[in-house]
């Protein structure tokens, strides 16, 4: 052990220089020039020195993030159903994920790893999905999770009288415990995607037996969650109407030792997205998420984006019930060459959107894959060739395309009705 006097000592020893006294003697024989390009050198071997252990420094350094600090959000709409049976907002949907967790979980890249589950084995036939919990997790409150808590949530969705929004993914599901801790989710078809439904959150039983089928939508515990999540609600403050508008969310040590490393998660909610950009703009709040595209340019300097695909998708549908133009193939096919997807982009998305040549979005299957850029000129040449072809002529009178149908003729004309959006 060092001690206070061994330390200084250790800093008032003299340490010597290995023929220190030639170096000396050798520097003093320089003329005052050659002192000038010697100490020039020695500056630049150092200034180079130091270069080179900072770039060497950057190369390898890999950041680390440690625990702690506030993270205050917001997000516009009040919580109704923290819960994950009934969430349907993004309200509902961001505390729940926080605040719940399911017998697997979707990692970022798409991937399911295990969660409350220990393992999670299918059937060769992708008929049976059989999963084991682990033995020793718990609830928020230090009840063990079962697997009757995973069944009774799984009731709760299929039951009518909940009305859950999750019901269409578990309707033809057949789950039957094995034992406390494990049970097999039967399939009636092979369905690949299943296991995304499994991490659904689940409830405590415990505190949900009693609440009747009547009493689901408005019990006290959609708002006062009691959860398995990496997240449990420490703090709720409401408004005037009685309403959360307000959550404090401290961090849940889970049955591996993960903690989060965001000490304090604070939620606020606003009414519209002005309320918003202005707690944002105050300092109120830190983050925010699902702002529209044209108001990304009038956020601070020092904000920080990141933009994220998501599977939506903004199109056209014909109803060709409803309108014989529609009805003509050569009418859908010449609108589909003119649509303006890159205007649109540009103008009504400001850039945050992808065009397509599929009704499904950009990716999510290898076939379906992002349109690729064209001439608008040429299409709109190549949809007029199309109309030709199909015996579509212009009428010089109304300046509108008509074509002979039998003994009338029809115009190429139809409405367009659209949702009441900015968009």
């Amino acid at each position: 052990m060092i001690t206070y006097k061994k330390l200084q000592a250790l800093f008032l020893k003299r340490f010597n220089i290995p023929r220190e006294r030639e170096v000396r003697k050798t520097v003093h024989s320089f003329t005052l020039a050659e002192r000038a390009v010697f100490y020039f050198f020695v500056l630049i071997f150092i200034f180079s020195g130091a270069l080179l252990l900072f770039k060497v420094n950057s190369e390898f350094l890999v950041e680390v993030p440690i625990r702690g600090g506030t993270l205050a959000e917001g997000v516009i709409g009040n919580p109704r159903f923290i819960n994950p049976v009934l969430a349907i907002s993004e309200a509902d949907k961001n505390l729940t994920s926080l605040v719940y967790s399911g017998l697997v979980r979707i990692t970022s890249g798409g991937q399911a790893v295990n969660d409350l589950a220990d393992s999670v084995e299918i059937s060769k036939d992708g008929l049976v999905y059989s999963a084991h919990l682990r033995e020793n997790v718990v609830f928020h409150d230090g009840k063990p999770i079962t697997a009757e808590d995973v069944i009774f949530t799984i009731q709760k969705i299929t039951n009518p009288a909940t009305k859950s929004p999750q019901r269409g993914n578990w309707d033809s599901i057949n789950v039957e415990k094995v034992d406390d801790f494990s049970l097999n989710f039967t399939l009636k078809k092979a369905y690949g995607p299943f296991i995304n439904n499994l991490s659904i959150g689940i409830l405590p039983k415990h505190i949900w037996k009693n609440v009747s089928d009547d009493e689901f939508a408005f019990s006290q515990f959609n708002t006062l969650p009691v959860g398995s999540g990496p997240y449990k609600v420490v703090g709720v403050e409401r408004n005037n109407g009685g309403i959360p508008n307000y959550y404090r969310l401290s961090p849940f040590e889970d049955v591996a030792g993960k903690v989060p490393y965001i000490e304090n998660l604070e939620f606020k909610f606003y009414s519209n997205e002005k309320e918003l950009l202005d707690a944002y703009g105050s300092g109120d709040i830190k983050s925010f998420s699902g702002v529209s595209p044209d108001k990304v340019t009038d956020l601070r300097n020092d904000t920080r984006i990141a933009s994220s695909p998501l599977s939506r998708i903004f199109a056209v549908f014909f109803n060709q019930g409803q309108s014989k133009v529609l009805a003509l193939k050569e009418v859908r096919q010449a609108l589909n060459f003119t649509a303006p997807r890159e205007e649109i982009i540009r103008d009504v998305l400001y850039g945050y959107g992808t065009p397509i040549d599929s009704p499904l979005p950009a990716g999510l299957f290898s076939w379906s894959a992002v349109q690729e850029k064209t001439n608008s000129e040429d299409n709109l040449a190549e949809a007029k060739e199309i109309l030709s072809k199909a015996g579509w002529k212009l009428n010089e009178q109304s300046h509108v395309l008509e074509k002979k149908s039998g003994s009338s003729k029809i115009t190429l004309s139809f409405s367009i009705s659209t949702g009441d959006a900015p968009e």
